[in-house]
């Protein structure tokens, strides 16, 4: 049995730093009107959540997250 989840980040930035960001279910956002952004080290933060805490991974596991940073 495979188990999965599949981080879907929208608009990607750079960034130096780790910001706060925000997890949903599916999009709040229009990807074509009202994208949102979100740096690459905060989708690579939230990926290496999922791998070390179990509590994230439980509550994501089989599902398909968006990532949106906090502006």
């Amino acid at each position: 049995m495979v188990v999965w989840t599949a981080v879907r980040p929208d608009d990607l930035i750079d960034e130096n730093e780790v910001t706060p960001y925000e997890i949903h279910p599916s999009p709040t956002r229009s990807a074509l009107f009202n994208a949102g952004k979100v740096s690459r080290i905060n989708v690579a933060h939230f990926m290496a959540e999922l791998i070390t805490d179990n509590d994230t991974w439980n509550k994501w596991k089989g599902q398909m997250p968006v990532i949106y940073s906090v502006e």
